[in-house]
């Protein structure tokens, strides 16, 4: 018989997925400033967090999974949402802050059961703020073999950007779905995953955690809740099952989901023990290997 402990809750349920009642057992202080779309950055233990604005109480809650809609602007594919948004006084006034893209554009593959997110060889974004702007890298196999110089990127450092005299973050990031450079066709439509990091310059606050941007490019209400799930399994990879090793991600890392990811990985279940690339990076690479095993055992120490 397994025992169904939980040893740790792990606070990353995207909103949409939260009774009322444990949204409102999250309460934190109530909100004017921040909008109900945007990613609320923290600062918790010296560390970045992010969390979102619940409705229709407009409390804080710690999230890190977020949506947003690409809108057709003349055949370019945009969405300046979610912003990055926080309370006045967060920050040091004109306090610097620079994100990282954590890995490849990753596409909802719809197929799979359940369905997740891979990396696409036929997509990137355009992370743009003024003038500046970055890329996501290609998947591996994508672009410079390895031991080619330089070798193929894994991340891409972004720009820093300030806070308000007041101590506010409120900046915008504008995201832009292309084809990559080499191909000419139109992204196909569906649901797409980016990952960013935030630091301070200099390192104060430290990086947070990866937080998972969902954008819908003409997205059925159907795929758009599945690829919410799918990201929440990218944000935290070791809550994978509910109680009996079964189901799905159910908010506690319990040994149920030691139990399911064993069994997945002895049964070879790509579905739900491919969790990390080489190197332990997030997101599938279409293997079972160790660094999945890594990624699993980190994660479920880390509490997510």
């Amino acid at each position: 018989m397994t025992t169904h402990t939980a040893v740790r809750l792990c606070p990353l349920v995207p909103l949409v997925l939260l009774p009322v009642g444990i949204l409102l057992s999250l309460a934190g202080a109530a909100l004017a400033q921040p909008h109900a779309s945007d990613a609320v950055l923290r600062i918790e233990a010296g560390r970045l967090t992010t969390a979102a604005v619940s409705a229709p109480a407009g409390l804080l809650v710690p999230q890190r999974v977020f949506a947003a809609e690409l809108a057709d602007f003349a055949g370019s594919w945009f969405s300046n949402d979610p912003g990055f948004d926080s309370l006045p006084g967060t920050f040091a006034p004109g306090q610097q802050l620079v994100f990282r893209i954590e890995g490849p554009l990753q596409a909802l593959d719809s197929a799979a059961s359940p369905p997740r997110f891979r990396p696409t060889p036929d997509a990137r974004l355009r992370v743009r703020f003024g003038a500046q702007e970055r890329f996501t890298p290609p998947p591996s196999g994508v672009g410079p073999p390895p031991g080619t110089s330089p070798p193929p990127a894994t991340s891409v450092d972004g720009f820093a950007i300030s806070a308000a005299s007041t101590g506010q973050f409120h900046r915008h990031l504008g995201f832009t779905l292309q084809s990559q450079p080499d191909l000419a066709l139109t992204p196909a439509d569906g649901a797409y995953a980016l990952s960013l990091t935030w630091q301070g310059v200099g390192g104060a606050p430290a990086r947070s955690r990866p937080i998972w941007i969902v954008l819908s490019k003409q997205a059925s209400p159907a795929q758009l809740y599945a690829a919410l799930l799918a990201a929440q399994r990218l944000a935290c990879p070791s809550d994978i099952a509910g109680p009996g090793a079964g189901g799905s991600p159910d908010g506690e890392l319990t040994a149920d989901d030691i139990i399911a990811f064993i069994q997945a990985f002895t049964a070879a279940n790509l579905s739900t023990a491919d969790i990390a690339g080489p190197g332990g990076s997030a997101g599938p690479d279409g293997e079972l290997t160790a660094d999945d095993i890594i990624a699993f055992v980190n994660a479920f120490i880390a509490g997510c």
